[in-house]
């Protein structure tokens, strides 16, 4: 299987390609906080509990739901104004 690298909170992070930002996240000791997330339900997202911002993405995205990407940048710790 092929892997991917992505850089989450300025941390470079390699996991299989498929990897869901949570769990690219997680497996690199991030807390991302979800409510809706259940693994045997992959891609519903419904709470948008753990949203991050992705670079070059204008809106939030939910990360129980999008796929890392190879040079995917994510903040999942920035503040709000």
């Amino acid at each position: 299987m092929s892997s991917i690298t992505l850089t989450i909170n300025s941390k470079e992070v390699t996991v299989p390609a498929g990897t869901t930002v949570l769990d690219a996240a997680r497996g690199a000791g991030y807390f991302i906080p979800t409510f809706c997330h259940d693994p045997d339900i992959p891609g519903y997202g419904g709470c948008w509990m753990c949203v991050v911002e992705v670079t070059g993405v204008r809106a939030l995205v939910a990360s129980c739901c999008a796929e890392a990407t190879h040079g995917m940048v994510v903040d999942s710790d920035t503040q709000a104004d």
